[in-house]
């Protein structure tokens, strides 16, 4: 009977003090750009729900003027599937986010912001978008396999390290405080990357407006030319 009270004046104690936070975190696959929502709960900062839909469409990428301020129906996560042959196998990576704690003694506090992580993976979301865009013009499943493997060397997923290292140079470069000698000191495993991924970044207007084959085929031929520039040395 004691235990039993014991019991009970805890889980009291634990409801009165424990924080409830509501979790909405809108996140995106940087592998197809299929998009979710992420809903979860945590109580004295145990999760006890969470729940994953995913969307029906595609958003603009924040950043992108590539094409358009939006993004059109057609160009849509399935395209993946379209290129590939199957279905992607999604690895969501978290972007903006809103948060409600309360509780008895904290009352009700809400916040928003981003997770970092939805910086590091920009540049592929826009890459990606590029080459869907690509795809509609010249259905070329061969060509697009290409293009997405070149996309996926110089942004791989789940290198989050040296992505930040990447996006560490970008600050320093788009401040002027920093030169490719010193990156090469200070950065020599992202200085590689770092070049891949401006290299990409920067072919990715012409990429969205690719008319045939053959202007594709130069496209690709001339991305590889410089990434070879910047290619590490044994």
């Amino acid at each position: 009977m004691l235990v039993l009270v014991i019991l009970v004046i805890l889980g009291v104690v634990v409801s009165a003090l424990g924080v409830k936070e509501r979790w909405v975190i809108s996140a995106t696959c940087p592998k197809c750009l299929q998009e979710a929502g992420i809903t979860m709960v945590k109580i004295a900062g145990i999760p006890v729900f969470k729940r994953t839909t995913y969307s029906q469409h595609v958003r603009a990428s924040p950043g992108w003027s590539g094409r358009m301020a939006s993004v059109p129906d057609d160009i849509h996560p399935r395209i993946y599937a379209e290129i590939f042959g199957k279905k992607c196998n999604h690895e969501l990576k978290r972007g903006g986010f809103g948060a409600t704690s309360s509780g008895f003694f904290l009352g009700q506090v809400c916040r928003d912001g981003a997770f970092f992580e939805s910086r590091l993976y920009q540049p592929r979301i826009e890459a990606i978008t590029a080459l869907y865009y690509a795809f509609k013009n010249v259905p070329n499943e061969s060509l697009a396999r290409m293009t997405y493997a070149r996309i996926d060397s110089a942004l791989p997923m789940n290198n989050e390290k040296r992505l930040q290292e990447v996006h560490q140079i970008q600050e320093m470069r788009g401040a002027g405080s920093i030169s490719d000698q010193e990156i090469k000191e200070f950065f020599p495993a992202a200085f590689p990357m770092y070049h891949a991924i401006e290299e990409i970044k920067a072919s990715t207007v012409r990429l969205s407006n690719v008319a045939s084959e053959e202007e594709w085929v130069t496209l690709l031929h001339d991305l590889d030319g410089r990434l070879e520039m910047h290619a590490p040395t044994e």
